[in-house]
């Protein structure tokens, strides 16, 4: 998915709480003494309560769906930066080729030490 397609898919989650926190906790007025049981009496007293738990359950799946998308892309994202980093510090680096050959004697080296004759 788009970055643009990610941030509407966490756009309507967001909406789609916050009218369903409205639809759970819009009461109408209702006359529980005629009702037979207490069940009966929450749903008469709060009709929108399942549109609320549908609407939360599908911006939940909204969620997640922009959330896996965007870790898929931001794993692509940092593979593609690590084989830049590695095709640019192989590039500056001096193959086997190129390096000198001859090294130099260590052991024939004087190094300045008074009373030794130089060579």
């Amino acid at each position: 998915m788009r970055f643009k397609l990610e941030v509407a898919l966490l756009s309507v989650a967001i909406a789609l709480f916050a009218v369903s926190s409205f639809f759970y906790s819009y009461q109408t007025e209702t006359n529980t003494v005629s009702l037979l049981n207490e069940s009966a009496a929450i749903a008469a007293a709060f009709p929108f309560r399942m549109y609320a738990v549908s609407f939360v359950g599908f911006g939940s799946v909204l969620m997640v769906a922009a959330s896996i998308s965007y870790q898929k892309k931001s794993r692509q994202i940092q593979s593609f930066k690590n084989q830049a980093k590695t095709a640019l510090t192989s590039s500056h680096t001096r193959s086997p080729k190129n390096r000198a050959t001859t090294k130099p004697n260590v052991t024939n080296i004087n190094m300045g030490k008074p009373g030794v004759a130089q060579t």
